[in-house]
């Protein structure tokens, strides 16, 4: 499999880069790597755009992860394990962490 770039934090659309701009209420930390580009997808220009939901611990871990939407079944395995890899600074109210259930990540492959 090939991997790509990471260009999270950002927005900007390199390939196989996930684009977190419109989960900015959660703070990526560094260490997830990249997706992996699923190699019969890549050498035959395929993309895919998916949505991976899952529920953030106190800890800022992802559990309970699935696939909410994909245009292209191929990419969703790379799209959960990468998800699944990420962890955040976990999300505060009243100074303490909580939980943040159904965070949507957006997981698009470009080439």
């Amino acid at each position: 499999m090939y991997s790509f770039i990471l260009a999270a934090a950002t927005g900007l659309m390199l390939a196989g880069s996930p684009n977190l701009a419109e989960n900015s209420d959660l703070q990526q930390k560094p260490g997830a790597g990249t997706p992996e580009y699923p190699i019969d997808a890549f050498e035959h220009g395929e993309t895919a755009k998916t949505e991976v939901s899952c529920d953030i611990s106190e800890a800022g871990i992802p559990s309970n992860c699935h696939i909410a939407k994909s245009n292209n079944p191929h990419f969703n395995a790379s799209a959960l394990e990468f998800v699944q890899r990420m962890r955040y600074v976990p999300a505060r109210r009243n100074g303490k962490n909580i939980a943040v259930p159904n965070h949507i990540e957006h997981v698009d492959f470009t080439i």
